[in-house]
């Protein structure tokens, strides 16, 4: 299997990495980032990008792929103006997915959405992303599957000191919170699975990950 992975350098990218090369099924992973990749591994190929809404010169690099983890995103608490939220979120996402349509019709695509994701939402973010998932699926011509993926609070490997102190008690909630490497883990394992569609939400993801070997 040959996956793609965006947003490696991040918290959930970071665990979809992990996941990836943790498991014997994944022949190839594939990191798109603009950053150096903390890690390496003989199955790694970092995919130096170097403006994500244009990815003519990577396009290649998206033939005979199984599947997509896009994990590449970045906090509302970071990007406060809506268009430049929508940029990073809807339009970096639907540049790939349409690359993705035309070199590998069949592979799915796992989009990292958020918990309470809403078209309608008076939130910004959820909006936004709510619009995201609305668009992979209405994708022309269509990607191999959409997969959204809403988790809670994404943990970590480092977690700061606040949260250290609270995670046992947050941990106890099984739909508030999921680890970056539990969500990289039902990551791979859905797609293993021959997952295609369908919507995740955090318990769903934590059961996922607990299942997989």
């Amino acid at each position: 299997m040959r996956v793609a992975v965006f947003g490696g350098t991040g918290t959930a990218g970071a665990g979809a990495l992990e996941a990836c090369l943790a498991e014997p099924q994944v022949e190839r992973v594939l990191a798109f980032t603009r950053r150096p990749l903390p890690l390496a591994d003989p199955r790694l190929e970092p995919v130096h990008v170097d403006d994500f809404l244009h990815l003519g010169p990577v396009e290649d690099a998206f033939d005979g792929l199984d599947a997509v983890l896009w994990c590449l995103g970045v906090s509302a608490n970071k990007v406060r103006k809506e268009d430049d939220y929508r940029r990073i979120t809807e339009t970096f996402t639907l540049v790939a997915a349409h690359v993705l349509a035309r070199r590998s019709p069949t592979a799915v695509f796992h989009f990292l959405s958020g918990q309470a994701t809403n078209p309608r939402s008076r939130f910004m973010w959820a909006r936004v992303k709510g619009d995201a998932e609305l668009a992979l699926r209405a994708l022309d011509p269509p990607l191999g599957g959409v997969v959204c993926w809403r988790p809670g609070y994404i943990h970590p490997r480092e977690p700061g000191a606040v949260m250290r102190a609270i995670y046992p008690a947050f941990r106890l909630i099984p739909g508030a919170s999921v680890r970056a490497t539990e969500l990289g883990r039902a990551m791979v394992r859905a797609t293993l699975d021959g997952l295609r569609e369908g919507t995740l939400e955090n318990r769903a993801i934590r059961r996922l990950a607990a299942a997989a070997p």
